[in-house]
């Protein structure tokens, strides 16, 4: 095995494949890491569209108690002075 890495020129095409493989390991690990961070984000997304959902109908029951709240003020405010 010493034979083959004797060369100068072996020595550095040593050195190439070692550094391809470590750019290939650290690529491959940025990719899962960006895998994870995506499903992740896609289930806070879809929480955070029920929330807004869930709110969106409270402040409608809350304009419609309101209007009824009104009218009822409105139809008291009429009895009182007649």
């Amino acid at each position: 095995m010493n034979a083959l890495f004797t060369g100068k020129s072996n020595k550095m095409r040593l050195i190439r494949i070692l550094s391809l493989l470590v750019l290939c390991l650290m690529f491959s690990i940025s990719i899962y890491g960006q895998k994870q961070s995506k499903s992740e984000l896609e289930e806070k997304k879809k929480k955070l569209q029920q929330d807004i959902e869930y709110t969106n109908q409270l402040l409608s029951e809350t304009k419609k108690n309101k209007k009824l709240s009104l009218n009822q003020l409105l139809t008291l405010n009429k009895k009182l002075s007649d």
